[in-house]
């Protein structure tokens, strides 16, 4: 098979299967296949099951949840991963200028242009755009748990999440850093944006074998809402309590015993600490 879609129907954008269907159809004929999710981690299955048959492209039809469990499943893979983004934020997406309309993304999928890009991992678990630690973990956690997608409802999360929030410590060991910290996040890039057009680092190269690691110090709302703007317009960098380095691996261990990361979104629970790493040039990616 030369191309098999995986479907998540429960993606946020997703109102009309049969649309997507016909679309299919009309850009690629008869040389398909789709799969249609049916629970959790059901897209990771497929996605293997698609590798060993040795499917040409194995294409994600979703938010960054589904992207995720898609591509995790091509690392090192000769499979060329597509994505046509259909979620919330689609932040993996827009760091590599793909197009969020359905049928242009299906017609760049069918021009087949690839990209080899790096992947990182947080414990293990691999990550494509973004994975954090800290307020943002934290908003991913509550906003997986609410059936209601978007931005609105992920700015409302964020803005109570904020005002609760508690700054425990943590120590992050680099090779070439080695700090105490107690910041609102720690966030490990891949590529520019957690999602939505906000980019927490505008700087980051998904094909430079580094990880970008992007820290906010503690900020009062007020401060937060004045700084919030540049992180849309790519001057992140200008707010006095950002920080950033590139590395190649990174150790962040936390003061509790127990704390919350996400990859790509994705929350997940760390005992103590978690080890980052990059693996460059490792997923195939049709691009424009």
């Amino acid at each position: 098979m030369n191309n098999i879609f995986i479907i998540n129907p429960h993606s946020g954008s997703i109102k009309n299967k049969s649309y997507l269907f016909s679309l299919i159809e009309k850009i690629f004929s008869s040389s398909y296949e789709i799969k249609v999710t049916e629970y959790a981690g059901h897209a990771s299955q497929i996605a293997k099951e698609a590798v060993k048959e040795k499917c040409q492209n194995i294409i994600a039809i979703g938010g960054d949840g589904t992207m995720n469990e898609v591509a995790s499943q091509l690392v090192g893979s000769a499979s060329n991963f597509g994505l046509v983004p259909m979620g919330s934020g689609n932040g993996f997406a827009r760091s590599l200028g793909l197009p969020l309309k359905p049928e242009n993304a299906l017609k760049t999928i069918f021009n087949r242009k690839i990209k080899t890009i790096d992947t990182g991992t947080i414990n293990g678990l691999p990550f494509f755009a973004v994975a954090g630690i800290g307020f943002d973990a934290q908003v991913a956690s509550q906003f997986q748990k609410r059936k209601v997608r978007g931005a609105l409802p992920y700015f409302f999360i964020g803005f109570s999440e904020y005002m609760k929030y508690s700054y425990p410590a943590y120590t992050v060991k680099s090779p070439d850093v080695n700090q105490e910290v107690a910041p609102l996040v720690i966030t490990i890039a891949n590529a520019t944006e957690f999602g939505n057009g906000a980019k927490i680092a505008p700087q980051a190269d998904i094909q430079d074998g580094y990880l970008d690691v992007c820290m906010f110090d503690k900020m009062s709302v007020i401060k937060g809402l004045i700084s919030l703007p540049k992180m849309f317009n790519g001057r992140i960098s200008e707010i006095s309590s950002y920080s950033n380095y590139k590395t190649k691996s990174v150790e962040i261990i936390s003061d509790t015993e127990e704390f919350v990361f996400h990859t790509d979104g994705e929350p997940h629970l760390a005992e103590k600490k978690v080890s980052v790493e990059i693996i460059p040039h490792s997923l195939n990616v049709i691009t424009v």
